[in-house]
C-alpha cells in the first residue's frame, strides 16, 4: 500500500456571513478558482525542447519533462500511486536542492487542495529521479489558497485568502441547498481534511437557502454525518410568496412572529423551556404550545383576580356587621369578633388549599399528582420587604429565590415555577 506523507500548516479561518445569496456566494468562488487553474496551471512555451519522462518507483510513478538530463521549470509534475490515482498535479517552480509547484494535491476522500506544494523523496529534502537509491515520496503544502470538496454530493469550496466558505445546490437534501456560513474556529491542514466536519462546526450565523425560501440566523448542527443537517435557532425565514417568520429568544421565553403576505404579523409566545431546539421552527407545534400558555396565564390571572375579589367582599361584610352592630351590648361584639377571625382563618386556609391544589395539576394534560422535579437552578438571594420586630425596630429580610423545573410522568410536559425560600 502507498506510502505517502502530507505535511500542511495550521491556517486559521474566520468566516464571514454573506448578504449576497448562498449559490451567488458559491458562483465567485468557483469563477475565482476557476481563474486560478489558468493562472497557475500555464505551462512555459518560450523553453528549449523538453523530453517527456516517466520515473516509476515501488510506490509511486512521477510524469515530468526534463531538459537534457535536468528536470525543467514551468512544465507539468504529476504525481500518481502505484495503481495510478492522482497524487499531485501542477507546474514546476524551482528545482535544484528543493523542488516546488504551483498545483493540486488530491487526496483520497475526495478533497482537492490548491496552492503551493514541495516535493521530495530523500532525507536532505531533494528529489531523485533514481528509484533503488530514493525513499517515499513527501509532499509538503507551503501555501494553500483553496479547498475543494463534497458533502454528499454537495459542491463545497473553501477561499483561505478571501475566508470564504459556500456550497452549490447541485443536489438537493434536507437541511439546505446551499449555505454560506461563519466558522469561528480554526481548521487543521496538517491532516486530511473532511468536508462534513468543517460543515459541523458552523455554530454562529449562516444563509441557507432553499428553492421557497431563505434563512438567515443562528444554528446549531446535528452532527457530522454526511449530509450535514442543522438545526435552525433563531433567526428569519423569508418565503417566495411574501411570507415572513422569525424566532427571537428573550431571558426566558421564545417569540414567534409570523408576518403574511398582506403585512399582517401574529406573535406567539412560549416559555423557552416548554420546546425543545428542534421544534423551534414547527409552527404548528409552536403555536399550538403558545395558545395552551396563552391558557394557562389566563386562568392565573383569573385566579389571582377572584381570590382578591373574595378578600375584599369579606373585608366590606365584617366592616359593615361592627358598624351595625356597634349600638348593641357588649357581649354581642366579643361573638363577632372571635367569628370573624374565624371565617378570616378558614378562608386563608381554603385559599391554601386551592393553591396547593391547583399546583399539584399538569396544565398539558390537566392531570394531578403527576409532576415531578427533575432539575433546579438557584436564582441567588433576592430582598424581601423590611419586616417589623419584637422591639419596634425594622430589618429587611432576605430569601433564596429558587426556580423549579418540573416534568409530567403523564404527558412529559414541562413546568417551570420560581419559590422564594
Amino acid at each position: 500500500m502507498t506510502k505517502i506523507r502530507f505535511h500542511f500548516s495550521l491556517v486559521c479561518i474566520t468566516l464571514v456571513c454573506f448578504t449576497a445569496n448562498a449559490q451567488n456566494v458559491f458562483n465567485e468562488l468557483q469563477s475565482d478558482l476557476d481563474s486560478w487553474k489558468v493562472e497557475s496551471m500555464s505551462v512555459d512555451n518560450n523553453q528549449a525542447k523538453t523530453r517527456r519522462k516517466i520515473v516509476k518507483y515501488d510506490n509511486y510513478i512521477i510524469d515530468a519533462s526534463f531538459i537534457k538530463d535536468e528536470l525543467a521549470q514551468g512544465q507539468i509534475l504529476s504525481i500518481t500511486d502505484a495503481s495510478k490515482h492522482d497524487l499531485l498535479t501542477g507546474v514546476v517552480l524551482s528545482v535544484g536542492d528543493q523542488v516546488s509547484l504551483q498545483g493540486i494535491a488530491f487526496e483520497e476522500n475526495g478533497v482537492e487542495k490548491f496552492g503551493t506544494f514541495a516535493i521530495s523523496n530523500m532525507s536532505d529534502g531533494s528529489l531523485c529521479f533514481k528509484p533503488k537509491q530514493s525513499d517515499e515520496i513527501v509532499i509538503k503544502c507551503t501555501a494553500l489558497d483553496y479547498v475543494k470538496g463534497n458533502d454528499s454530493g454537495n459542491p463545497v469550496i473553501l477561499s483561505i485568502g478571501d475566508n470564504k466558505l459556500a456550497s452549490s445546490d447541485k443536489s438537493s437534501r434536507e437541511g439546505y441547498e446551499s449555505i454560506s456560513a461563519t466558522l469561528p474556529t480554526p481548521v487543521l491542514l496538517d491532516a486530511p481534511i473532511n468536508i462534513s466536519t468543517i460543515l459541523s462546526s458552523i455554530s454562529g450565523k449562516v444563509k441557507a437557502e432553499w428553492n421557497d425560501r431563505t434563512f438567515d440566523g443562528d444554528v446549531k448542527s446535528a452532527g457530522t454525518e454526511s449530509p450535514v443537517k442543522f438545526y435552525y435557532l433563531t433567526g428569519t425565514c423569508k418565503y417566495a410568496d411574501g411570507k415572513t417568520v422569525s424566532v427571537s429568544k428573550s431571558e426566558s421565553n421564545l417569540t414567534m412572529s409570523v408576518t403574511d403576505q398582506t403585512g399582517n404579523t401574529e406573535k406567539y409566545v412560549v416559555p423557552a423551556s416548554s420546546i425543545n431546539e428542534q421544534a423551534w421552527w414547527s409552527e404548528k407545534d409552536f403555536i399550538k404550545q403558545a395558545e395552551l400558555y396563552s391558557k394557562q396565564l389566563e386562568v392565573r390571572n383569573r385566579e389571582v383576580s377572584s381570590t382578591e375579589s373574595v378578600q375584599e367582599v369579606s373585608s366590606l361584610q365584617s366592616s359593615d356587621s361592627l358598624s351595625s352592630d356597634s349600638g348593641k351590648g357588649s357581649s354581642l361584639e366579643d361573638m363577632i369578633v372571635p367569628f370573624l377571625i374565624l371565617i378570616a382563618i378558614i378562608g386563608s386556609f381554603l385559599f391554601q388549599i386551592l393553591s396547593w391544589w391547583h399546583s399539584k395539576k399538569c396544565p398539558h394534560c390537566k392531570k394531578r399528582f403527576c409532576l415531578k422535579v427533575i432539575d433546579e437552578q438557584d436564582l441567588g438571594v433576592t430582598e424581601s420587604k423590611r419586616k417589623k420586630q419584637s422591639d419596634g425596630r425594622y430589618v429587611t429580610v432576605y430569601y433564596h429565590k429558587i426556580k423549579y423545573i418540573k416534568q409530567c410522568k403523564h404527558c412529559g410536559g414541562i413546568v417551570t415555577e420560581v419559590k422564594e425560600e
